[in-house]
């Protein structure tokens, strides 16, 4: 045991020392928080734009566009105050903060916001429009072909409004056989802000109008777009055997977080396994190894210094996703810890975790006591990879249907096991198949453990390709003398 833990301490030094952990261990976080900040950054960008909207139908479409745009602004306005309301004080006072934006618009949801969530109301900011409407060029002419030659030049950063401002885009209505048409005018090629704003708000505008035509009037259009039925979705499973809420659905969306997180967990730390035994397989240190401590203690060390730098950057990044989803939406967040407290979730994740990894890193050091190259490497891991990838084709089945037959079954097999059954454990699985599915996991950790230590022990030695009939024999029971 005493020369077990030195390899496990050198093996987990050997990677806190290297700048690359502390890098990867910021940076994944980071990389989290630009991947889902980036969206909007990008449309912060371009709510820097400036468009004008020129008006070539001889009615009153320009204003009525920019109003309608405006009102466009300010239902975005009220759903960002709606999905604060939920992820800070729950499903309850969203639904208060949209019915009060419905009656009232947004002073309404604003103030039934500071009733619901005062702290939140607090430092709500309103989502700024998605580009400024500006006037258009003074000057231009009154036909199409050329309006859209005077725009040219401004809209290439050749020319600039009076006031200095470059023009990013315009807008330009007029008459196609009678219909209302758009010309619209873009300095970037793929930026589709405005059109989709701009077609948006003149669908709503022409339907509008040929209502009015027919006599009707238009606040029916948005009377009957807002009809829908009172659908309330009871289960005997929900809390208190009655409606379904958010809180009752929230357990199988963590437990299918929790499965992808085990994957991404398992697999990352069986890959440094791998790389690290390869390695020194190839530089001859696993031979020097063998001459000061059995296989077993090496294999043993070298599994348990990379789980504890796997638990030490799962940790860290635990910490900090749990410390920012307090800060920024409190509700949730005790929502979610209930959830892994009170279901067993976080005991189910260690336990599959643990088993999970031992199978998966013994089987990864066996073969990369056998690689000496990259391409060695590819030739061994890819069914094992292949294998590997069939829960994550099946997990998004345990939100839909979390009692599905295929899915039980798939459940019991033992290298689908920790990811499927995570995945469906927040849908209270019955507590024998989480028993009796830990219980075949053991078992089948501890045979391919035995397995892969023979591995280890004919890799760790040999020299040269692989021999797979030399490997084959090395699990053969042994003659009796």
């Amino acid at each position: 045991m005493r020369r077990l833990l030195i390899i496990a301490g050198r093996e987990y030094m050997s990677y806190v020392r290297t700048a690359g952990f502390w890098l990867s261990l910021a940076l994944a976080p980071l990389g989290l928080v630009v991947g889902l900040g980036l969206p909007v950054f990008m449309d912060r960008a371009q709510q820097g734009s400036t468009v004008a909207i020129v008006d070539l139908t001889g009615g009153d479409y320009a204003a009525r566009l920019r109003a309608r745009l405006d009102e466009d602004v300010r239902e975005s306005g009220i759903q960002a105050m709606r999905l604060l309301a939920l992820t800070t004080a729950g499903p309850d006072a969203a639904k208060a903060v949209r019915e009060a934006g419905r009656r009232g618009g947004e002073p309404a949801a604003r103030a039934e916001l500071a009733r619901v969530a005062p702290a939140a109301a607090s430092r709500f900011e309103a989502p700024p429009p998605p580009f400024r409407i500006a006037p258009p060029p003074p000057g231009l002419p009154g036909e199409r072909a050329a309006v859209n030659a005077a725009l040219r030049p401004y809209i290439a950063g050749e020319r600039t409004l009076p006031g200095g401002e470059q023009l990013d885009g315009a807008v330009v209505l007029h008459r196609s056989q009678g219909e209302i048409a758009v010309d619209l005018w873009t300095a970037e090629l793929g930026a589709d802000t405005v059109e989709n704003a701009v077609r948006i708000a003149m669908r709503d505008l022409l339907r509008a109008e040929r209502l009015t035509a027919a006599g009707l009037s238009p606040d029916l259009l948005e009377q009957v777009e807002d009809l829908q039925p009172e659908i309330r979705e009871l289960s005997p499973k929900a809390a208190g055997g009655g409606e379904v809420s958010l809180r009752d659905r929230l357990p199988t969306v963590v437990g299918f977080a929790l499965g992808v997180g085990l994957f991404m967990v398992i697999f990352a730390g069986a890959g440094l396994l791998f790389n690290s035994v390869m390695e020194e397989k190839s530089s001859r240190v696993l031979e020097i190894l063998a001459g000061s401590a059995s296989t077993t203690e090496i294999m043993g060390g070298k599994i348990l210094g990379v789980a504890a730098l796997t638990a030490t950057m799962m940790l860290t990044w635990a910490a900090l996703g749990t410390l920012a989803l307090i800060q920024g939406a409190p509700g949730m967040a005790a929502d979610v810890g209930s959830v892994l407290m009170g279901r067993g979730l976080l005991l189910y994740f260690v336990l599959y975790a643990l088993l999970g990894y031992v199978m998966y890193a013994a089987i990864f050091a066996g073969i990369g006591a056998f690689c000496d190259s990259p391409r060695e490497a590819q030739t061994l891991l890819t069914p094992v990879v292949l294998l590997a990838t069939v829960p994550i084709l099946f997990m998004s089945l345990a939100i839909r249907d979390p009692g599905s037959p295929l899915l039980q079954v798939l459940s019991w097999i033992p290298p689908f096991t920790p990811f499927l059954m995570l995945a469906r454990a927040g849908s209270e699985v019955a507590l024998w198949e989480v028993v009796g599915t830990l219980l075949l996991m053991l078992l089948t950790t501890a045979a391919v453990v035995h397995l892969s230590g023979r591995a280890f022990k004919a890799g760790a030695i040999s020299s040269g390709p692989v021999d797979l009939k030399r490997l084959l024999s090395r699990f053969r029971p042994a003659k009796a003398a």
